[in-house]
């Protein structure tokens, strides 16, 4: 009868790690201010989800709006993983792209309300970064 609880709780235990092995941040991209602070920071987790998380709120002005791109391929050119009014915390969207990269660029402009009207930033970078490794 111990056998077969030991394997159970093994089975559990080893369900559990391997969950958070999937959840383990593997990059980390320190975005920076055009006067070269540190504004926010994009944790990518092997799972493939990534988050931005700033440093300090901040806000859209009205009629504009916060918008998230990510860079991998010049040839692709920068994709926009996420769009928002205000930088309180973002799951970036990044479904159906490849697996992030170190070097992998990611920025936040700032964008007409509802998006870059082309498809491509247009407005002024307020922030970008390259991702690391994470230790």
């Amino acid at each position: 009868m111990g056998s077969p609880a030991a394997a159970l709780l093994l089975a559990i235990g080893l369900g559990f790690q391997m969950r958070e092995a999937a959840r383990a941040l593997v990059l980390v991209t320190v975005l920076l201010s055009d006067d070269n602070r540190p504004a926010a920071v994009v944790n990518t987790f092997r799972d493939g989800r990534a988050e931005l998380v700033p440093l300090a709120a901040l806000r859209a002005p009205e009629g504009k709006a916060l918008q998230v791109w990510t860079l991998w391929d010049r040839a692709r050119g920068p994709v926009s993983v996420g769009l928002v009014d205000a930088l309180p915390s973002l799951d970036l969207q990044l479904k159906g792209l490849p697996t992030a990269v170190p070097e992998q660029l990611f920025e936040v402009t700032l964008e007409p309300s509802g998006g870059s009207p082309t498809g491509r930033p247009t407005g002024p970078i307020l922030m970008k970064g390259t991702a690391s490794r994470a230790l």
